[in-house]
């Protein structure tokens, strides 16, 4: 008995400690490219509809209150990371107000429901697998329903701030335009307006 209990201790400290060396990873490589994204970032006067909105999302989101926003001319749109921040394009300044909100939105949903979690998670099962190729199906399945997930969030917070959700199709279908199927990290601009369009609150 004493030998499958030292073996289970044993089993669960590798375990805990192959976990945390991961973990370690998967938050090291997104601190980087943070840091990378952050060198640039243009001062909040040449960007102040962003901030402005930016801050009414935090004065209605306590789960907020600690998150930092950036701007990196170097970001395609939007993109939260682990360590409570997000950096977006200083292009939002010129988006129309719904696409900038649903955009800030929509990345402030993937803090607030802690989806770096989810990732670390994720890579976890697949290194615990010895899998050095990336299993591609497992990792799209776990992003587009995170992906998913923060569109929900934003489209119902939306309404919160009396817009609404129909405004921003248009920056689907743009989207579309440029990517019309699925990526690895994101659904398409389609099905992610479908899957807005069949929420009921």
């Amino acid at each position: 008995v004493m030998k499958v209990i030292v073996a289970f201790v044993l089993f669960v400290f590798c375990s805990f400690a192959f976990s945390h060396e991961v973990e370690e990873e998967f938050f090291e490589h997104d601190q980087k490219q943070f840091e990378l994204l952050k060198k640039e970032t243009p001062s909040v006067e040449n960007t102040p509809n962003i901030f402005a909105d930016w801050q009414k999302i935090l004065a209605h989101t306590p789960a907020l209150k600690s998150a930092k926003l950036y701007v990196s001319p170097d970001m395609e749109l939007g993109r939260s990371f682990s360590n409570n921040s997000i950096v977006v394009t200083p292009e939002l300044e010129k988006f129309p107000s719904a696409y900038r909100f649903f955009i800030l939105l929509h990345e402030a949903g993937h803090l607030v429901k802690r989806h770096d979690d989810a990732l670390v998670k994720l890579f976890i099962r697949l290194d615990a697998k010895n899998n050095k190729n990336v299993e591609f199906s497992q990792v799209t399945v776990v992003t587009h329903v995170l992906e998913f997930e923060a569109d929900a969030y934003a489209f119902q917070r939306m309404y919160d701030f009396g817009y609404n959700v129909s405004e921003v199709w248009p920056l689907f279908e743009e989207l579309g335009r440029s990517v019309p199927g699925d990526t690895i990290s994101h659904p398409s601009p389609q099905r992610r307006i479908e899957a807005m369009k069949s929420i009921n609150f």
